[in-house]
């Protein structure tokens, strides 16, 4: 019997049905929830949502809340602002975690923005230094970088850039300089994950990777955003929104998930991006099963 458009009909019936099937088992397997040890919306507080975590604001004037990427984010002055959680909690020791069946990996996930880089190496999340994990500004430049448990990793997008303002007197000759950003929220996640690589995502995409593989250590130093716990003086100036942590590595399609295609979606409501590739593969392998089913029946 020849192939009929009857059998192509029912192909195409085939293959929507199995593309749904297919999309819907990835969303209801995907829980980015999973391993979630801290959650912080900022939503006018600095109380954990998922753990009890929450923060303790610092500084010599309190924190205000602004508009954020999701409701609201804390706005930190650069100068002495910035959260401090409890101190004798072991919840991000991820080496700690690993001796009680732990991963003994860690992922970090924040969105932030950046009104002046005016000091080094100014942190946007950190648990110390070396053996530990630190989100922060690359030195004195304007990338950002990440250490968690190998030597850092700097890539991705200029989050400030030098602004020259040229002297009208004098054509060709800069008047002043200053530093400036574009005011925009920005994703950034690290990742360290034991055995395999650190990895730093920014605004979807994935800016660097180690060669290396990482192993974090054990301290005695709380869990800081907009500071740097173990180096103090690095405060962050910008807005920071919707900090997650992990106490294991988040895949590409979860990170994808939560950058929702730069409109973002707070971290227990994001959903993983099914990689399309994976997808098809599948799809066509089984697709191609289908139609030599039904042909040997015809």
């Amino acid at each position: 019997m020849t192939y009929t458009l009857q059998h192509r009909a029912q192909a195409c019936s085939f293959l929507g049905s199995l593309v749904c099937c297919l999309l819907l088992t990835g969303v209801a397997q995907a829980d980015i929830t999973e391993g979630l040890i801290s959650y912080w919306s900022f939503d006018g507080n600095f109380d954990d949502g998922v753990g009890n975590n929450n923060g303790t604001p610092m500084g010599a004037d309190p924190i205000p809340f602004e508009s954020g990427k999701f409701g609201q984010a804390i706005q930190l002055n650069g100068q002495d602002q910035f959260v401090e959680m409890p101190e004798d909690d072991n919840d991000f020791d991820m080496a700690f975690n690993l001796r009680f069946g732990g991963t003994g990996s860690v992922s970090v996930s924040a969105w932030a923005t950046v009104d002046e880089f005016n000091k080094s190496w100014q942190a946007l999340a950190a648990k110390g230094e070396g053996s530990n994990y630190r989100i922060a500004r690359s030195g004195g430049g304007t990338q950002m970088s990440y250490a968690g448990g190998t030597g850092d990793i700097t890539g991705g997008p200029d989050l400030a850039m030098l602004v020259e303002v040229p002297d009208p007197d004098n054509p060709g000759e800069v008047l002043q300089t200053y530093p400036g950003t574009d005011g925009e929220f920005h994703h950034i996640v690290a990742i360290s994950e034991r055995d395999v690589s650190t990895r730093l995502w920014i605004d979807g995409v994935l800016a660097v990777e180690s060669d290396d593989a990482p192993t974090l250590t054990d301290n005695n130093l709380p869990f800081t955003i907009g500071e740097n716990t173990e180096s103090r003086g690095r405060t962050w100036g910008g807005k920071i929104d919707d900090v997650a942590v992990w106490e294991r590595a988040l895949t590409p399609e979860e990170v994808l998930g939560i950058w929702n295609g730069g409109a973002g979606a707070p971290v227990p409501e994001a959903q993983a991006v099914p990689e399309p590739s994976s997808v098809l593969l599948v799809v066509l392998g089984a697709l191609s099963l289908g139609l030599v089913s039904r042909r040997r029946r015809g």
